[in-house]
């Protein structure tokens, strides 16, 4: 499985800015899901149904698998391997086009993964790559503020922890986040727009990179909007 944001946290990951306190909690409304942010304009995701029905069945064929899986974690108390089946159940259906039922299953895992015992340092871990599960759902069905969101606080975990060396590994800090920095913004979605190309999903790809562009113009930023304009020209002739 491909997670859009999974090489894009690495970036974020090595990536240091200034910081200030923010609330560590990926806020999620499965209302928000399937409205976009202007200005997006493509499609929204195709639903199962109009998918590759040999696609289709493997990826509901592996969810069953993945069901089976969770059950067992449920019943030998395992919390991260929940937590991670939970996340896994979640991209397939992203992927499949059910962005509502992806959501419910990433909000099933983030209420497991406050509430469980975990030491601090794995938590951030699981805690980032659930707000790559919940980044690469909202990139797809074009919820761009909350794909910032999702990356801004991937890289204050990481930044917490590059804090927290040197400190007991089970004391925990408040997370420190860094201020928004548009340029950063364009980049993070510019780099988003480029992984969706490559999935093959071009109407994404073209939503992401209009909303990059967006920005650019905002920022007053003439060379990244230049940039990606002949980006979105490119996308516009793979449709």
């Amino acid at each position: 499985m491909i997670m859009i944001l999974g090489f894009v946290a690495i970036k974020i990951f090595s990536h240091n800015s200034n910081q200030s306190n923010q609330n560590n909690t990926l806020q999620t409304n499965t209302s928000s899901i399937g409205k976009r942010d202007s200005p997006q304009q493509a499609n929204t995701p195709l639903p199962a149904s109009t998918k590759n029905p040999n696609q289709v069945n493997q990826w509901r064929s592996q969810i069953a698998n993945l069901q089976q899986d969770l059950k067992k974690y449920q019943k030998s108390g395992d919390i991260t391997k929940q937590i991670s089946t939970l996340n896994a159940i979640a991209i397939l259906h992203n992927d499949m086009g059910e962005s509502t039922n992806a959501i419910a299953y990433l909000q099933q895992a983030q209420t497991k993964l406050n509430t469980a015992n975990i030491p601090p340092g794995e938590k951030s871990v699981m805690e980032s790559e659930l707000l790559t599960g919940f980044g690469t759902v909202y990139a797809d069905t074009g919820n761009y503020s909350q794909v910032l969101e999702a990356t801004r606080k991937i890289s204050a975990i990481r930044n917490n922890s590059l804090n927290r060396l040197g400190d007991v590994p089970e004391t925990s800090q408040p997370i420190q986040s860094p201020k928004i920095d548009p340029k950063e913004d364009i980049r993070m979605l510019y780099s988003i727009a480029t992984m969706q190309q490559e999935r093959g999903k071009i109407r994404e790809a073209l939503g992401t990179a209009e909303a990059a562009l967006d920005i650019a113009k905002k920022a007053g930023d003439k060379t990244g909007e230049s940039q990606i304009s002949l980006y979105i020209d490119s996308l516009r002739q793979q449709l």
